[in-house]
């Protein structure tokens, strides 16, 4: 017999038939208020089992080691006598689970010493399992615990001159070690300037805290999430390593500062497998590109989770540099898959899935009976997530506010106080939220009573207060949209969804249902998780069922097109020839056709670069003879049409002809900055003039007008509840007055999907396309050196004060409300943290909210009662 066919015989015949029986218990240990007949292993059981998935932890395949953790965690969790937990631990020793192991030494289920209780072979084998299971700290000599995962992930990234793509589970540790290994890299002196991508701004703001808090006070270690050359200088000029996390768009306009001098060490790409989005995707590809083209030797981490393909993400690297791939499925907590359905009334019944099977666990009494969909699903996760920990996945913005109400209101009489800290954290929170974005925002009023909301277009400080207080227990439930899935590591004990969608209402795909379900259940804090299915009968609700477990299949946005010969290749042809196209056609090629037209202005034919390694030549010398004909029209630089990846370059030489036609002082062309007179005017016609020439990305007159009104005052540095009362006033004088919570999240997403996102990109260009006719025509004088207005707009700053205030790591609504008190509007990073460190007693008496005061405290070096916590896992 092979040691597969054992490790399967041994599976089958002695551990798989206990399953089902674990798992129950297992759950009602996690949901308690369930109620049924509790199914309970004997205590005799135990030492088989127990025997049996030792050996089960020698193999390699994914379905036998969960079993073995699933036998270790039920007999922990079970009442069995000492010697049964402490074989689990040693259990959980051999499946390279430490951190398990460790938890169930906290939480008192083996008592602290096992090793010295252990005989002398197994403590020998104990030792020897923690030295092989340790990667080596190169900066100080010392051994880091590390699974199999995080092992093979430590040795292939250590490699020279390699590409590496790992992919495993959400909650596999892969976050952790990247974080370990980059903070060792630059300690020990491997690493000088490591530049890390994180596709979403959520995602960039929460690996920038996690780094600033790994280098805080001992490390001198620049460390910077805006695009500006001045950290990367400085770097150089005191011998400092240099990090920077940036977005896709961010990388652009940071390569746009430094030129060719961009020279990193390390490019890590978080998240990667949104190289396949539409639209960003072929921005985050050609960041990448761009990158590497001017560092052809710099190392590159991309990481992802559970992905089929995950090697296509290294088939544009240099000739000479290596690959290493790294596929794991490691399972290091369980997860148990549960539907609810109503059975009558106030009555629900669960089951437990195992493939197409369900099996009966118990059922629960509602307090009441809802009787719309939006109430069953609070009312639901409400009596479920009792004990806090709960996540519950929603469709949009505006149905999480309507769930997180109901919950408060269905637990407002029945859940015990909250601890003192606890609720002073909760207040000082909603202080947070009624300073920083209005005072009638419903999230002040909710938190107070621990549940809150959390969606994409929330201001990044209060996003994060939320994510720290839920995951420290504080906020017990946690009502979220597809932002969960976007990267940010938010792990829980119970996942309740019913229908969930992503996009225009599509039902969620098979990857993404379950990148969310891996958030259940967080390795190290809890031993396992559940994801809770609502209402599976219902056909709206699940038209496809619960999707069946798929790994991400990665695909760039360009291939996808690319791949599309026939289609791709007419579209091509029409827009050499100024043909109109259809909008489905548009929707579908414009960024890629755009990519690969910037990439021939600026490289050469797409027959001599790394397409040819997939492409047949006859179909890249078709596409060049279209490409060649549309860049003859083209009267710009090539490095400035590269300074705008995804824009058309027919639509920046549009611009540029308009220019030509305009007869006008050229003076009346420029972008005016706040304090100009006529500002709003010009900006106004500026996005017109944008709309005209590059497609319409701002929409009607009307609503140019609209848009420049937020533009303008976000880039003048107005306070989110500013701006949003002058809307109300604005709206009453109308005589149009409308619900404040629809207000507000107009604003939010205004803010998010126009200021920080298509103004940057668009009037940056338009700014450089008119730099360029005026020094074609001898205006040379009339370019000023100002800030770029794509930063400028990114982060709402327009003065040099509130540059400094971000750039020293605070976040945009601390540093805006802060700028309002300081009178010097051109202070530098060095006169800023004087200003802070002088008038910081001051700083409650100015009104700055309590959560603000501490953000500055961390910054500037003051003591703080609550430290932002370092992420250390998934």
């Amino acid at each position: 017999m092979t040691r597969e066919a054992l490790f399967e015989f041994v599976y089958e015949r002695v551990v798989a038939p206990k399953l089902i029986e674990i798992k129950k218990a297992l759950i009602k240990t996690s949901l308690p208020m369930i109620s049924g007949d509790s199914e309970k292993l004997q205590n005799e059981d135990w030492p088989d089992l127990l025997f049996a998935s030792s050996i089960l932890a020698q193999s390699t395949d994914a379905k036998h080691l969960e079993g073995a953790l699933q036998v270790a965690t039920g007999a922990l969790l079970s009442e069995t006598p000492n010697d049964i937990n402490d074989t689990a631990g040693v259990l959980l020793d051999k499946l390279d689970n430490s951190r398990a192991l460790t938890l169930a030494v906290d939480r008192k289920l083996i008592e602290a010493g096992l090793e010295e209780r252990l005989g002398s072979i197994l403590r020998i084998e104990s030792a020897r399992r923690d030295i092989l299971g340790s990667v080596l700290l190169e900066h100080s000599g010392t051994y880091l615990p590390a699974n199999k995962l995080q092992r093979d992930l430590w040795r292939k990234a250590s490699k020279d001159r390699t590409w590496l793509s790992a992919s495993a589970p959400t909650a596999a540790g892969k976050t952790y070690i990247v974080g370990q290994f980059l903070a060792d890299k630059i300690l020990s002196g491997t690493v000088k300037r490591l530049l890390y991508l994180a596709p979403t701004r959520a995602l960039v703001g929460e690996v920038e805290k996690d780094l600033r808090n790994r280098f805080r006070g001992e490390y001198n270690v620049q460390i910077s999430s805006l695009p500006l050359a001045n950290p990367f200088l400085k770097g150089q000029k005191e011998a400092e390593p240099v990090i920077y996390v940036l977005t896709q768009e961010r990388i652009h306009l940071l390569v746009n500062e430094l030129g060719d001098e961009a020279n990193f060490d390390l490019l890590v790409v978080d998240e990667a497998q949104k190289i396949s989005d539409n639209r960003r995707g072929v921005i985050l590809q050609d960041a990448i590109d761009r990158v590497v083209r001017i560092n052809p030797e710099i190392k590159s981490i991309f990481v992802s989770p559970s992905t089929s393909n995950p090697r296509v993400l290294l088939q544009d690297r240099p000739e000479k540099v290596g690959e290493e791939v790294l596929e794991s499925t490691s399972v290091m907590v369980l997860q148990n898959l549960l539907a609810i359905r109503q059975h009558r009334g106030k009555k629900w019944n669960i089951d437990l899935i195992e493939g197409q099977n369900f099996k009966s666990i118990g059922s629960i009494e509602l307090k009441s009976k809802p009787e719309n969909m939006t109430k069953r699903l609070a009312y639901v996760a409400a009596e479920l997530g009792r004990a806090g920990g709960t996540l519950v996945y929603v469709n949009g913005a505006v149905e999480a506010e309507k769930v997180a109400q109901l919950i408060r209101d269905y637990i407002k009489d029945t859940e015990a106080a909250e601890d003192e800290d606890s609720a002073q954290d909760l207040l000082r929170l909603s202080e947070l939220v009624k300073k920083g974005v209005h005072p009638k925002y419903l999230l002040a009023s909710i938190v107070r009573d621990g549940v809150a909301f959390h969606y994409g277009n929330m201001p990044a400080l209060v996003r994060y207060e939320v994510e720290r207080l839920f995951k420290e227990g504080k906020l017990k439930f946690l009502v979220c949209t597809s932002t969960l899935i976007e990267g940010v590591n938010l792990s829980c004990k119970n996942i309740i969804v019913r229908g969930p969608r992503k996009g225009r209402g599509n039902p969620m795909g098979p990857q993404d249902f379950w990148n969310l379900a891996g958030r259940a259940g967080r390795w190290g804090t809890e031993f396992q998780g559940n994801i809770i299915c609502l209402d599976l009968h219902n056909a709206d609700a699940w038209p496809y069922g619960i999707p069946e477990r798929e790994n991400y299949k990665i695909q760039t946005e360009s291939d996808a097109a690319l791949l599309k010969k026939d289609s791709f290749t007419a579209y091509v042809e029409k827009m050499s020839s100024g043909e109109e196209v259809s909008r489905d056609e548009f929707i579908e090629f414009e960024s890629v056709s755009s990519s690969i037209l910037t990439r021939y202005i600026t490289q050469g034919p797409l027959e001599h670069s790394s397409l040819k390694n997939r492409y047949d030549d006859n179909y890249l010398k078709n596409l060049d003879g279209f490409l060649k004909k549309a860049a003859s029209e083209i009267n710009l630089p090539p490095e400035l049409v590269e300074r705008h990846a995804g824009l058309n370059p027919q639509g920046l030489q549009s611009l540029l002809d308009e220019f030509i036609k305009i007869e006008k002082d050229p003076i009346n062309l420029i972008v005016l900055r706040p304090g100009d007179d006529e500002v709003f005017g010009r900006l106004v016609t500026i996005l017109n003039r944008i709309n005209k020439t590059m497609g319409g990305p701002f929409g009607t007159v009307r609503q140019s007008r609209m848009y420049a009104v937020v533009i303008l005052r976000w880039l003048e540095g107005w306070t989110l509840p500013r701006i949003i009362e002058a809307r109300v006033k604005y709206d009453q004088e109308q005589g149009k007055p409308r619900k404040i919570a629809d207000v507000i999240r107009e604003t939010l997403e205004l803010v998010e999907n126009i200021a920080r996102f298509a103004a940057p990109r668009y009037l940056s260009a338009y700014e450089d396309v008119l730099y360029h006719y005026l020094k074609e025509i001898g205006k040379e004088e009339l370019v000023e050196n100002e800030l770029n207005i794509g930063t400028a707009l990114e982060f709402g700053v327009s003065t040099q004060t509130l540059v400094s205030l971000m750039s020293i790591g605070l976040s945009r609504m601390t540093a805006v409300a802060i700028n309002e008190a300081i009178a010097n509007s051109e202070l530098d990073i060095d006169e800023t943290l004087s200003w802070l460190d002088g008038n910081y007693d001051n700083l409650e008496a100015l009104g700055i909210a309590s959560l603000m005061i501490e953000e500055v405290a961390i910054h500037i070096g003051r003591n703080t009662e609550t430290e932002i916590e370092v992420i250390t896992d998934e």
